[in-house]
């Protein structure tokens, strides 16, 4: 399969950073550097697991109706208005592995063939994605992206 490599470092990347967040102390996964609009590490993890649940609903959009409009994140607004600072990061954290390896399983079983076929809208600026690789053009799906932690 073509695209298992890209799959395995998909699932990968969700257990590198599992590894370098969990035992962190608070001071540092809430630090936020001096610079306007910075987010801390905590507000990241959770937009990344807030993207990725997104992603989840794409992939399976792409496969099960196929042409559909995807579902668009403001993430400013959402990091603002649904207070990441309050949530707990290891529910975040366990809710990435787990979305990933769902996808991992489900996706290993897709005929390569159907990767490519079929596709969803991006509404907010008209973007077509196609295939379920698209997902998974992230710099958050590969693990050396997340090992500067």
């Amino acid at each position: 399969m073509r695209y298992y490599n890209l799959l395995k470092d998909y699932v990968e990347c969700s257990n590198v950073l599992y590894d370098k967040v969990i035992n962190l102390s608070n001071e540092i996964i809430l630090f936020k550097p001096s610079i306007e609009g910075a987010w801390s590490i905590k507000e990241h993890i959770i937009h990344i697991v807030d993207s990725e649940i997104n992603n989840f609903i794409r992939w399976k959009s792409i496969i099960a109706q196929p042409g559909s409009k995807c579902f668009v994140i403001e993430e400013n607004e959402w990091t603002k208005n649904l207070k990441y600072e309050q949530e707990d990061i290891k529910d975040y954290l366990d809710v990435l592995k787990l979305l990933r390896k769902i996808t991992f399983n489900y996706l290993l079983n897709v005929d390569e063939a159907e990767w490519n076929k079929n596709y969803f809208i991006h509404e907010y600026d008209g973007t077509t994605f196609c295939g379920c690789w698209s997902c998974f053009a992230s710099p958050y799906s590969q693990p050396q992206n997340v090992s500067y932690l």
